[in-house]
C-alpha cells in the first residue's frame, strides 16, 4: 500500500500481506485487474492466476484485523468478523464497521470473578465502540445454569462470557470469567496465598471464601504468617533402629479440641508408612517421642545395605489426617553406619553428624553404645593421631610405563588413609612416587608421578605404601607388579596426506600404551590423538607449517620422547577437483557422478556435500585412482509441499576432503538439480492389465531431465524379477514384455 511520509529504502510502500503465487517461479510483469476490481490477475512463464485483492477473513479478531494494514478490510461490529466495507450490513451507520484500531470493541465485567459456592449475583457489564443495541443475551460457553459443575476442576475454571445481539443472533464480544473453589485447596499456605479471597479454617482444615464456615473466630487464617507450619531445619538424622526423639521448631500449631486426636509423626520408608506419637509442647515446638519395644525399633528401619543413608519423607498430622504444612524440601535421613563402610577409612570418612566409629575389635563400623569397651575400642573423629592400620591396594593402573618417568599412576583400595599428608611412602617397582594431593581420594584412591628409573635395566615389581609410618600393620605391599618398557614404532598408516590436515594416521610398535600419556608430534605439530592399544595410536594429523615433504614422528610417552631416523610421514599438496560429469542430478540424488583431480588418492573418506535452504546433505565417493573418483550425487531437502516444477542450484556444492577447507564449496562449478522423475498409477486399482507380448508402458513426468551433454537417467524395470528391453522418452517408459503370465510386481530404478 503506498503511504504519503514513509522515507527511503521504502519509496513511499508499506508490506502488509505476502502472497504465494506459483511456487519457485517469478511474476511476470504484465498484471490487470478484474472490472470489479475484486480480483487482479497475475503472469508466470506457464501459469495464469487470479487472486483475491483482499484476505480479510483470515483475520479471526479485530485487534488482528485492523493491525494488518489492509486497507480493504474492516471490522463488522455485530457480526464479529472482518471484512470488506460493502459486505458488513448496515456498514453506514454509526460503529457497525470500524477502521481504526483505536476503535476495537472493549468489555469489562464487574465482579469479574465469583466462587463456585455463591448464590446468583448480577455482573455489571460496559462495552465501548458499539453501535446502539436493540437487546442482548449473556452467553456463558460450555456452562449450564449451574456453576456448581466446576467444582472438582482445580482452583478456578475461566468461562468463555459472550455477548449476543439479538438483532443479529451472532456473538459480538467475547470476554473470559472465572470461577474459583478455594475448598480444593488443602494446605493453609496454598488457601492464604490463592489469587482469590479465600481463608484457612485451621481446626477444621478447609479452605473457604466464607469466613462463617470457620468454627472458632481464633482459628481463621487469612495470612501466610498464620498459617500452622513446620519451620526449616538443618539435617534430621535417624540411625536406622535406634531409639531418638526428633525435635521440630514450627509455629501456630493448634492445639487438639475435645474428640480431635493428637499428633503424630509419620514416615514414608521404602514405600511402607510408618506412623511414631508426638507430643506438641506448644504452638511453637512439637517432637516425635521416645518409645521402646522391638516392634517400634524396626520403625525407623530400612531394609537393605545398598545405601549407607536414605532420606525419606516425613509429616506431621493430627486428628488423623490434618497435614502441618512444611518447607518442601524437608525430609528424615536414616542411615546406617555398617552400610556400605566395610572398612576403618571408609567408617571413618562418613559425616561426622552421623557419630560412626570404627570398632577394631569386632572390625565393623558402629555407633559408640554398639561396640564392646568403646573407651579402647572405638576410633572416631575425636581422638588424637586418628590412623587406619592394615592398608590395602586393590588396583593399579598403568601396569607399564618408560624408565624416564612421569607416568601417573593410580593405586587404589582401602585404608589409604584419611588425609594426603598421612601418606608416608610410596614406590613403585622401588621408584619413588610423589603424591598428587589434587587428585587424592580419602581412604580410597593414591595418585602419584613417577620418578626416573636410574637403574638401567630395572626388573620392575610391586607397588609398596606406608601410612603414617612403615611398620607392619601400616605398611602394604600391592598383588599387581608394574613393569619398565621400552616404547618404539616401527610403521605408519597411511603413509602421506594432504597439507591441511585431517587424515586418519595409525601409528604401529611396540609398548605403545605404556604410561599414563602419549603425544605424537608431526615435526613441530600435534596430531590430535584419538585411542591406543598395545600396538598402536590413532591421531588425526595436523596441517603442515611447512607445505609438501616429508616430516619427522616424535611420541611423547609421559618423560619418554621416542624417535626414528628411518620413518617419515609425507605431506602432499592438497588435491583437486578439475571437473565433475554429469554436472547435475535429480532432487534425491545418488546418481553416479564422475569426479577427476588431483591427489584424490590420498584422502580417506571423501564425501560430496550440498546445502539448500540452510539444510546440508552429503553422499560418499569411491577413489579410482589418484586422478578420478566416483560419488553418489548428494539430494537436496525441498521444504516445500509441492516439489518443484524446474531445476534447483544448490547454495553451495563442494567435497568433504578431511580438513582441506578449499574445496567444500566450489563456486566454479554449478551443479544443478533436476526435478525427481515420477510415475502415475498403473491403473485405478494399481493393476495394469497387458495381453502377452503387448508392450508394457509406463507413463510418468520428468523422465529425462533437461539437462545439457549426452547423460541421461539409465532406468531398470524389473517385471517380478525379469529385466525388460527399454525405451524412454520425456513422458513414458516403453517395456518390451517378459514372456510372464499373472499378476507381477514392476519396479523402476534409475541411476545417471
Amino acid at each position: 500500500i503506498r503511504v504519503d511520509g514513509i522515507t527511503p529504502p521504502s519509496q513511499n510502500a508499506l508490506l502488509y500481506e505476502t502472497v504465494t503465487v506459483v511456487e519457485g517461479k517469478p511474476i511476470l510483469r504484465d498484471m490487470v485487474f478484474s472490472p470489479d476490481h475484486q480480483y487482479i490477475y497475475l503472469l508466470s512463464d506457464k501459469q495464469v492466476t487470479r487472486l483475491p485483492v483482499e484476505s480479510c477473513d483470515q483475520y479471526s479478531s479485530c485487534a488482528t484485523c485492523l493491525g494488518s494494514g489492509d486497507p480493504h478490510c474492516g471490522w463488522c461490529v455485530l457480526y464479529s468478523k472482518c471484512s470488506r466495507q460493502e459486505a458488513c450490513d448496515r456498514w453506514e451507520e454509526p460503529q457497525h464497521f470500524n477502521t481504526r484500531f483505536d476503535q476495537c470493541v472493549e468489555i469489562t465485567v464487574t465482579p469479574s470473578n465469583m466462587s463456585v459456592t455463591s448464590p446468583a449475583t448480577q455482573l455489571a457489564i460496559r462495552v465501548q465502540n458499539v453501535p446502539v443495541l436493540s437487546g442482548v443475551s449473556c452467553v456463558f460457553k460450555d456452562l449450564s445454569e449451574t456453576p456448581g459443575e466446576v467444582q472438582g476442576k482445580g482452583e478456578k475454571r475461566v468461562v468463555q462470557l459472550s455477548l449476543r445481539s439479538t438483532e443479529t443472533g451472532l456473538e459480538f464480544i467475547t470476554t473470559n470469567f472465572i470461577y474459583y473453589n478455594c475448598s480444593v485447596l488443602n494446605s493453609c499456605t496454598s488457601c492464604v496465598s490463592s489469587e482469590f479471597p479465600c481463608h484457612w479454617c485451621k481446626y477444621r482444615h478447609i479452605c473457604t471464601n466464607n469466613l462463617q464456615d470457620c468454627s472458632f473466630q481464633e482459628g481463621r487464617v487469612s495470612a501466610m504468617e498464620g498459617c500452622p507450619q513446620i519451620l526449616p531445619t538443618s539435617d534430621i538424622l535417624v540411625p536406622a533402629g535406634m531409639i531418638r526423639p526428633i525435635t521440630l521448631r514450627a509455629r501456630n500449631l493448634p492445639q487438639p479440641q475435645s474428640g480431635q486426636k493428637n499428633y503424630e509423626c509419620v514416615f514414608s520408608i521404602q514405600g511402607k508408612t510408618q506412623r511414631i506419637p508426638a507430643v506438641r509442647f506448644n504452638s511453637s515446638c512439637i517432637q516425635c517421642q521416645n518409645t521402646s519395644g522391638l516392634k517400634v525399633m524396626r520403625q525407623y528401619w530400612y531394609e537393605g545395605d545398598e545405601a549407607g543413608d536414605l532420606p525419606v519423607d516425613f509429616s506431621i498430622v493430627w486428628d488423623g489426617d490434618f497435614f502441618i504444612d512444611k518447607p518442601v524440601s524437608m525430609k528424615a535421613l536414616l542411615y546406617k553406619c555398617e552400610a556400605q563402610r566395610s572398612s576403618c577409612g571408609q567408617c571413618l570418612k562418613a559425616p561426622p553428624s552421623f557419630e560412626c566409629g570404627w570398632c577394631t575389635d569386632s572390625r565393623k563400623c558402629l555407633l559408640r553404645q554398639h561396640c564392646p569397651a568403646s573407651e579402647q575400642n572405638w576410633m572416631h573423629h575425636g581422638r588424637h593421631n586418628l590412623r587406619c592400620s592394615h592398608p590395602r591396594i586393590t588396583k593399579i593402573d598403568p601396569l607399564t610405563g618408560p624408565r624416564e618417568g612421569g607416568t601417573r599412576v593410580t593405586i587404589e583400595g582401602e585404608n589409604l588413609g584419611l588425609q594426603v599428608k598421612e601418606i608416608a611412602h610410596v614406590q613403585v617397582a622401588g621408584v619413588r612416587c610423589n603424591p598428587v594431593a589434587s587428585q587424592y581420594i580419602s581412604a580410597e584412591r593414591i595418585v602419584c608421578d613417577m620418578a626416573e628409573a636410574l637403574l638401567p635395566h630395572s626388573p620392575g615389581g610391586p607397588v609398596e605404601l606406608c601410612i603414617g609410618v612403615c611398620s607392619a600393620e601400616y605398611r602394604t605391599l600391592s598383588t599387581q607388579t608394574y613393569s619398565f618398557v621400552s616404547p618404539s614404532f616401527t610403521r605408519l598408516r597411511p603413509e602421506k596426506g594432504p597439507v591441511s590436515g585431517g587424515t586418519r594416521l595409525t601409528v604401529t610398535g611396540r609398548h605403545v600404551d605404556a604410561g599414563s600419556s602419549v603425544t605424537v608430534f608431526i615435526d613441530k605439530e600435534e596430531c590430535l590423538f584419538v585411542k591406543r592399544t598395545n600396538r598402536e595410536i590413532i591421531c588425526i594429523t595436523p596441517a603442515s607449517l611447512l607445505g609438501s615433504g616429508p616430516a619427522p614422528i616424535r611420541l611423547m610417552i609421559d618423560r619418554a620422547e621416542v624417535t626414528s631416523s628411518e620413518i617419515k610421514y609425507v605431506y602432499t599438496e592438497d588435491p583437486t577437483v578439475s571437473g565433475i560429469e554429469p554436472n547435475w542430478s535429480i532432487l534425491n540424488g545418488s546418481t553416479v557422478i564422475t569426479v577427476t583431480g588431483t591427489n584424490l588418492r590420498t584422502i580417506q573418506e571423501p564425501k560430496v556435500r550440498a546445502k539448500y535452504g540452510g539444510v546440508e546433505t552429503n553422499n560418499f565417493c569411491t577413489v579410482v585412482n589418484d586422478s578420478t573418483m566416483t560419488c553418489l550425487a548428494p539430494g537436496l531437502i525441498y521444504g516445500k509441499p509441492n516439489p518443484p516444477e524446474g531445476p534447483l542450484r544448490p547454495d553451495e556444492f563442494g567435497f568433504i576432503f578431511d580438513q582441506v577447507s578449499a574445496l567444500l564449496v566450489l563456486n566454479s562449478t554449478p551443479f544443478t538439480h533436476y526435478p525427481n522423475p515420477t510415475f502415475d498409477p498403473l491403473g485405478t486399482s494399481g493393476i495394469l492389465e497387458v495381453k502377452p507380448g503387448s508392450p508394457i508402458i509406463l507413463k510418468g513426468k520428468n523422465l529425462i531431465p533437461p539437462a545439457p551433454g549426452n547423460n541421461r537417467l539409465n532406468y531398470t524395470v524389473l517385471i517380478g524379477e525379469t529385466p525388460c528391453l527399454l525405451t524412454v522418452s520425456e513422458n513414458q517408459l516403453l517395456c518390451d514384455s517378459p514372456d510372464l503370465t499373472g499378476e507381477q510386481r514392476v519396479l523402476v530404478s534409475d541411476r545417471s
